[in-house]
């Protein structure tokens, strides 16, 4: 079996008192310069409304959520530290969980609601500092909005601050969650001006308002041009299948360049996150590709007809591990190929298995950690080159027909 994958040593955060709200805008004052030429090389950027918000009081942020920058686009424009929530794998990121450290960020446990993480938000806002909050959830992967996380009307009551929702736009194109190449674009902000909600307000209002202010239509918004190399890189983990002839694992990246190895379909990946027809092909946005898979594959639930009328399987893995990865180490649980059927999850030749009505929640941290709830538990299969994005839309749609109904089920 595989070894114990140990997680980086995770970084002391800072905690809410006086003397910690002292250092985060210490840290703030000084990152501020820092940060300037790195930002530069990413893209440039703006701001509108920022200025109308009142610097002396505290806030809560609300914002859409596309890019792993968001939060130095939404504190860059108001010129002061805001206190996020962040995921234990994003805190434990070399470069970015250090800057989340230092602007008094916390970390919050994935799959669960928690309480403490909650608490600690609330006496950040009790000392003075403004916190915010991606009523999302979680970033969206072709910029398409994502539903709000439910409970998240109570929870902005629960902060009792007034509220500042605020929309981010391009950086779906300047830093697309998928991309592994490099790009260079402007991102711009737009703050609203300060709402408040009293404890009699009622949720359906605060969520409507939220899900209104935040919300930002990728085909309609203002654009910004993006320049980049390497444009097609990390999209077949998205894009699991041809979106031609739908073949699973059929797309090949390259350069700027995506090839189907089954029907030999060519485009050109731009900027605009558009796949230019090259051959035997037609143009489309990434967003319809997407769509085209989903649609397609929600007709059809079985990813291999073969495999599963010889062996009842429905997909099958490469070889991989499945670790328990809810400690502050990856432990190795069995290692072999993950297998797909109506009514589990198994690595074959093992006895490891997980009945599918068992599984909570099925979900994909950062890019590529795929990652199950399972009671207590956070179970994830390592998969060392196959989409991610696939094995959690066949899993999710089976552990539906298998009677699983989990709170989390739509986390991405």
């Amino acid at each position: 079996m595989s070894h114990v994958i140990k997680y980086p040593p995770a970084i002391p955060t800072i905690e809410p008192s006086e003397a910690g709200r002292r250092q985060v805008i210490r840290n703030f004052q000084f990152s501020r310069h820092l940060m300037r030429p790195i930002v530069r090389r990413v893209g440039t950027f703006s701001f509108d409304g920022g200025d109308k918000i009142p610097k002396d009081e505290p806030f809560l942020f609300l914002a859409n959520h596309s890019a792993l920058w968001d939060p130095l686009w939404l504190s860059g424009g108001v010129m002061r530290p805001i206190h996020f929530m962040a995921t234990q794998s994003a805190m434990r990121e070399p470069f970015l969980g250090r800057l989340l450290q230092s602007g008094g960020t916390v970390p919050k446990r994935k799959f669960s609601s928690d309480a403490t993480a909650v608490k600690k938000l609330r006496r950040w806002a009790k000392l003075g500092g403004s916190v915010a909050l991606f009523p999302e959830g979680a970033r969206t992967w072709d910029g398409t909005p994502l539903p709000l996380v439910p409970g998240i009307d109570k929870l902005i009551r629960l902060i009792g601050l007034p509220v500042v929702t605020a929309r981010i736009i391009n950086a779906d194109r300047g830093m697309p969650r998928w991309g592994n190449g490099s790009r260079y674009g402007h991102v711009h902000v737009e703050y609203d001006t300060p709402k408040s909600f009293d404890r009699r307000t009622p949720l359906d209002e605060i969520f409507s308002y939220v899900d209104t202010r935040i919300r930002v239509d990728p085909l309609s918004c203002k654009r910004w041009p993006v320049t980049g190399k390497r444009l097609a890189e990390g999209l077949t983990n998205v894009l699991f299948a041809c979106p031609k002839c739908y073949y699973l694992e059929g797309l090949s990246a390259r350069g700027n360049f995506l090839q189907c190895t089954s029907c030999t379909a060519r485009w050109r990946v731009d900027t605009t996150n558009h796949l230019i027809a090259v051959s035997r092909s037609e143009s489309l946005s990434i967003i319809a590709a997407r769509e085209r898979l989903h649609q397609h594959f929600s007709v059809d639930y079985v990813p291999s007809a073969s495999l599963f009328r010889n062996h009842g399987v429905l997909l099958e893995s490469e070889v991989l591990t499945v670790y328990d990865a809810g400690g502050s180490e990856m432990l190795p649980l069995a290692a072999g190929k993950l297998q797909l059927t109506p009514t589990e999850l198994r690595v074959a030749g093992t006895d490891y298995s997980l009945p599918l009505e068992s599984i909570q929640a099925v979900s994909i941290d950062i890019k590529r950690r795929l990652q199950l709830l399972v009671g207590d538990k956070i179970i994830e299969p390592v998969l060392p080159r196959e989409s991610v994005l696939k094995w959690q839309f066949f899993t999710k749609a089976w552990v539906r027909r298998a009677g699983g109904n989990g709170a989390f089920l739509d986390e991405s």
